[in-house]
């Protein structure tokens, strides 16, 4: 099989040379596979992580990033974001309050090539917190209509571009509390499509008490 094709610019998607096989027929082809790169974030000029991505949407990932991994309390602690794509890799550089970058340093973890798993990278049972505190308030969950819910499932997938075109990738949604689609992010890690959602929910300063996300994929206990 030749190399897949990357463009110039990210499309989330890249074109691969394929063998088609189908009732004892083989035939060369071309398809399209969803695109994932290293994504190299780095906070203050230090580098922290890299994340297997893909790289579309990453100053929202970056900012949701460093919002779900608790580097920063509230997104206006990022000063500046710049992301430079470079065909094979990228980069997201953020410049964060020194509160921020202190508590970092404190508390680095490894994460290096994490797309699937919510606690790869500790390094003993003792750091994963089993009995986490509650964020929502109680009952939030159930004040939400079962058919917003049954809405939200039924029209994300008209939503997900890159789905269509690729066949699998993850995604995470915001949806009013009719269950209307306001936001749709793609990934091929579902932390990173949920990572996204929430740095572009922040960044907008929007009312994250006016809906509910709706996730494509399994919400995990880290999730």
């Amino acid at each position: 099989m030749e190399p897949c094709v990357r463009a110039d610019a990210p499309t989330g998607s890249v074109a691969c040379h394929v063998t088609r096989h189908r009732a004892g027929d083989a035939r060369d082809d071309v398809d399209r596979v969803v695109d994932e790169c290293p994504v190299a974030l780095v906070f203050n000029g230090i580098a922290h992580t890299v994340m297997m991505a893909t790289p579309l949407d990453l100053d929202a990932f970056g900012i949701g990033f460093a919002l779900s991994e608790g580097i920063v309390e509230r997104a206006s602690e990022v000063f500046d974001i710049e992301s430079q794509y470079r065909g094979d890799s990228a980069e997201v550089r953020l410049t964060v309050s020194q509160r921020a970058f202190m508590a970092l340093k404190a508390h680095r973890r490894a994460l290096a090539g994490r797309t699937g798993c919510g606690v790869c990278g500790i390094e003993q049972i003792a750091q994963l917190d089993l009995h986490p505190v509650r964020i929502a308030a109680a009952g939030s969950a159930a004040a939400i209509d079962v058919d917003a819910v049954a809405r939200a499932a039924r029209t994300l997938p008209s939503r997900q571009t890159l789905m269509r075109d690729t066949g699998g990738i993850h995604a995470a949604a915001w949806c009013d509390r009719d269950g209307n689609v306001l936001d749709v992010f793609e990934d091929v890690g579902r932390h990173n499509a949920l990572d996204k959602l929430i740095g572009e929910r922040a960044r907008r300063r929007a009312d994250l008490h006016a809906g509910f996300a709706f996730l494509s994929s399994r919400a995990s206990y880290e999730l």
